[in-house]
């Protein structure tokens, strides 16, 4: 993805979900990773603004293909997996991009 031109340089439009679990691939608002992602065609992407905890972050993505696989929407399990986890580990943070 050009950030200068606001432009993708790769087609994701056969990529239904891209996850970015690390840290702060959700910060600086709509100039990141996922909304890059979603920009050049994949149909959701999941990213975090904050830092989070790697073994919470492990778990998590556990729990969200479990809720994901069960026919729940990105969101919805996204939401549902971060459920249970606390403030400091940052799990809270997700943001969902999509079409």
């Amino acid at each position: 993805y050009n950030f200068s031109t606001n432009t993708p340089v790769i087609d994701l439009s056969d990529c239904d979900l891209a996850l970015f679990v690390a840290c702060h691939t959700g910060a600086n608002g709509d100039i990141n990773l996922p909304n890059a992602a979603v920009k050049a065609g994949a149909k959701a992407a999941v990213d975090f603004k904050d830092g989070i905890d790697c073994d919470k972050a492990n778990e998590w993505s556990e729990s969200f293909f479990i809720h994901y696989e069960s026919g729940e929407t990105v969101e919805e399990s996204a939401r549902l997996a971060a459920l249970g986890f606390s403030d400091e580990s940052g799990i809270g943070s997700y943001i969902v991009f999509s079409q």
